[in-house]
């Protein structure tokens, strides 16, 4: 069979649910007859959407398809929508390029019954409705929308919690624990104030009733508090705490240390670059110091003491030392002459002993070599040349040089 017959045939008012009929369609050709579309052509007061579409029209084409299995198929599901405010008799005619036909009635006159369509019903916006207070002086307000379909009667609302929520409309701008609205199609406006002068959340019920029908709104109110720790939250929860907050904390302040180091680091390297007054000072204080003349340390008592004993030591040897004047004709021995080698030893012992000595200093003062501090020193007369002496004859420094065994 190429078409397949929908079920049911026959189309009756109360198989309508909000104004709509759906049903399935199918049909199935062979490769020569797949040209053109499945056709379904609705009645006068009718309109169809399609699975395909949702754009309802008057007429709707289903395309033809090949499947795996080498048939043409075209199929879909079709909703009939009446237009006014009941369905009426009429018929579905579906077709195809084979002009095979299939006739859906729609049959409404053995129906006495209401459709759904002509039902009232009645809308509200929200089943729950949270309201914040949020200054403790001053009331919160919540809205709520209510609306009514093929009925004009009047509802009534209440609330069973009077000391927090009062209930007022456009038609009564009052605010009381009940009100009586006719809800239009399109919706009526109900205002709810809240006030509590408790802290946390305070529940309540709003019972809209209508004489077909009624409904239960949660109202739930909260007094806001401005500190943190005057605010209730929600019962059975606890906050949760952020376990990332000490860490963070620690990041932040070791990255801080971190910076502020780098900075006195670079600041100190690059000192005279940022603050070139700083290298000047130092420059000019190191020129000054090195412009004085170097100080001498007064002589110490004791290198008084040793000086003029050396002085002592190096008259007494000089005038020692000095030549008597020869007697004339005699000559001047070489024994006479040797004992005078022994004077640079002496003077020698006595230079060492010239030496300065410092009480504070460890160093031990270099050696000087004895016969330059001689001659630095003491200068000894150069000998005169006797033109004459006798060889008998003794001069005093002989006697003196040479004394008696």
């Amino acid at each position: 069979m190429p078409i397949r017959q929908p079920v049911p045939t026959i189309i009756r008012a109360d198989d309508f649910h909000d104004k709509a009929f759906s049903f399935p369609v199918e049909s199935i050709v062979g490769p020569e007859w797949m040209i053109g579309n499945l056709v379904v052509n609705a009645p006068e007061g009718y309109l169809l959407t399609t699975s395909l579409t949702t754009e309802p029209k008057q007429t709707q084409d289903f395309p033809y398809k090949k499947h795996p299995n080498g048939q043409w198929i075209a199929e879909g599901t079709v909703t009939l929508l009446f237009t006014g405010d009941r369905p009426t008799s009429g018929k579905i005619v579906i077709h195809n390029s084979l002009d095979e036909k299939i006739v859906l009635t729609v049959d409404t006159s053995a129906n006495t019954s209401l459709t759904i369509s002509e039902k009232p019903e009645l809308t509200v916006s929200d089943s729950v409705l949270t309201i914040m207070q949020s200054s403790a002086d001053r009331p919160g307000f919540g809205l709520l929308t209510i609306a009514q379909t093929n009925a004009n009667t009047p509802v009534s609302i209440s609330t069973d919690s009077p000391d927090y929520f009062l209930l007022a409309s456009d038609s009564r701008p009052t605010f009381g624990p009940s009100i009586l609205v006719v809800p239009s199609a399109t919706g009526t406006y109900v205002h709810i104030r809240y006030f509590s002068g408790k802290r946390g959340r305070q529940k309540g019920h709003l019972r809209i009733e209508a004489p077909y029908t009624s409904e239960t709104v949660i109202l739930e109110g909260q007094k806001m508090s401005l500190l943190p720790s005057l605010r209730t939250g929600v019962v059975g929860t606890k906050p949760v705490s952020d376990t990332n907050t000490p860490a963070r904390k620690w990041w932040i302040t070791g990255l801080t240390v971190g910076l502020l180091a780098a900075l006195a680091v670079v600041s100190y390297t690059f000192k005279c670059q940022l603050f070139p007054s700083l290298c000047q000072d130092r420059t000019a204080s190191q020129v000054t110091t090195s412009d004085e003349p170097p100080r001498l340390k007064p002589a110490s008592t004791t290198d008084t003491l040793a000086n003029s004993e050396l002085d002592k030591v190096i008259r007494s040897t000089i005038s020692s030392s000095v030549p008597a004047p020869q007697v004339e004709g005699r000559p001047v021995s070489q024994s006479a002459i040797a004992p005078v080698n022994k004077v640079p030893q002496q003077m020698s012992t006595a230079n060492v002993v010239n030496e300065p000595i410092r009480v504070e200093s460890t160093k031990t003062p270099p050696k000087v070599k004895s016969r330059q501090t001689v001659d630095n020193q003491v200068k000894v007369p150069p000998k005169r040349r006797q033109d004459s002496a006798t060889a008998d004859e003794e001069s005093e420094l002989e006697k003196a040089l040479n004394p008696p065994d």
